[in-house]
């Protein structure tokens, strides 16, 4: 039986790394060839995801506003020894000017290959709600 926790840890230090301004630990769930895909566009590899969302981390700091990323309702699928897919719900709350928003809604599908004793994500796709 697949061990969930080091998969979930990979897919939580995600939310947490950039939510605490971490973007090193944010990027570092992805292989070096990584790739996030979305309809805003797509970014491949783990230096051009460290730097994009280094930028969005940037802003979100100067706007003085604190992000914080909800996951749940993780399901895991085994594909292989070492590789799954797993799916999540995700919110966004962003806390600025004394209010705290829902800023998007969505799902993660993820692809994650086994990297010694941790899980790495091959492959987001990012889904948002409406």
């Amino acid at each position: 039986m697949l061990d969930r926790t080091p998969i979930e840890n990979t897919i939580y230090r995600y939310a947490v790394g950039f939510d605490e301004n971490d973007i090193a630990m944010m990027a570092n769930c992805f292989t070096a060839d990584g790739e996030i895909v979305t309809p805003m566009g797509n970014l491949s590899g783990r230096e051009a995801i460290r730097e994009v969302f280094q930028g969005r981390r940037d802003l979100r700091t100067q706007a003085k506003e604190q992000t914080r990323h909800v996951v749940s309702n993780v399901l895991i699928e085994e594909v292989s020894n070492d590789e799954v897919r797993a799916s999540s719900y995700y919110t966004l709350m962003v806390t600025g000017a004394g209010t705290t928003t829902a800023a998007g809604t969505g799902r993660y599908i993820d692809d994650l290959v086994r990297d010694g004793a941790t899980w790495l994500i091959q492959r987001r796709q990012l889904l948002p709600d409406g």
